[in-house]
């Protein structure tokens, strides 16, 4: 099927690198639980107790589970973070830290925020005493053979090669939420890995499948307990994963309970590609491939 006006100059290699977006988040929530099942800290505990200089005391506190299932209450930014000024995760999180307002509560609905995962970031160097970097390579690029799979340093705009041909954002990091750079083989593996087992006890592998105890119903949760969106398929099928867009990219990988069958794509929209129009044909990738 050949699409127009809705994807830009994409490489012809499949292997080609892209930057992944909030696909990072999987990666992020994967180390998160790892931590849980070797008791460094639980879903339940407060993020202040991890990072105590951080989150004002005031605050009713918000627990790491509520930071991975994105109903921590946290809504907008009170400082403006343009590109540019040097970010680092502890500007990005004093945007919201810093607010005269504590977060909303009591939480009634999932509201995505990435700054959830700037919170989880920070926490999992302060716990292990490595680079949010370190621990991506450490417990699942090399356990996984991801050679493609990384997270640049700040700074860094560079792409591998080959890649898809794209522009370079300024400011191309964004860290532990939407930072990292990988392909679709990697993806796949990593995400087979992941909804098949083999990188989290069964303990921490349910979160990937139950959803928060809050008011609204299921249906109107879009992520479970671990951070992965859930969708069913016209024929009934349940699949769990993750979108992820940073400019120019929309990517996503999604794959059956099991593990069993994953589809991951990447293509750059050109400005006359509607948003509606991108999801109407991500829906059906999604029908096609699983």
């Amino acid at each position: 099927m050949r699409w127009t006006k809705a994807t830009g100059p994409l490489s012809q290699d499949p292997a080609a690198s892209f930057r992944i977006g909030s696909m990072t988040k999987l990666f992020t929530s994967t180390v998160v639980l790892q931590l849980v099942a070797e008791g460094r800290f639980t879903l339940d505990t407060p993020i202040r107790e991890v990072l105590p200089e951080t989150v004002p005391a005031h605050w009713k506190p918000i627990t790491i589970g509520q930071l991975l299932s994105h109903t921590s209450g946290l809504g907008l930014p009170c400082e403006p973070l343009a590109d540019g000024l040097g970010l680092t995760p502890e500007r990005v999180v004093h945007a919201w830290t810093g607010c005269p307002t504590a977060p909303q509560s009591p939480v009634t609905a999932q509201q995505y925020n990435g700054a959830n995962y700037f919170f989880l970031g920070l926490a999992i160097e302060k716990v292990t005493g490595r680079t949010y970097a370190e621990e991506v390579q450490r417990r699942i690029a090399r356990p996984l053979g991801l050679r493609h799979t990384y997270v640049p340093q700040a700074g860094d705009a560079s792409m591998p090669t080959p890649s898809l041909a794209a522009p370079t954002p300024k400011e191309p990091w964004a860290w532990a939420e939407d930072g990292m750079i990988s392909n679709a083989p990697d993806m796949e593996r990593f995400m087979r890995a992941l909804l098949g087992g083999r990188l989290l006890p069964p303990a921490q592998q349910r979160q990937l499948f139950v959803k928060p105890e809050l008011s609204k119903t299921a249906a109107e949760q879009p992520y479970n307990q671990g951070g992965l969106m859930f969708h069913i398929l016209s024929d009934g099928t349940e699949i769990r994963g993750k979108t992820g867009s940073t400019a120019p990219y929309s990517n996503g990988v999604f794959g059956t309970r099991d593990g069993t069958r994953i589809a991951t794509w990447s293509f750059l929209p050109t400005p006359e590609a509607a948003k509606a129009g991108i999801i109407d044909r991500v829906t059906k990738i999604l029908e096609a491939a699983l």
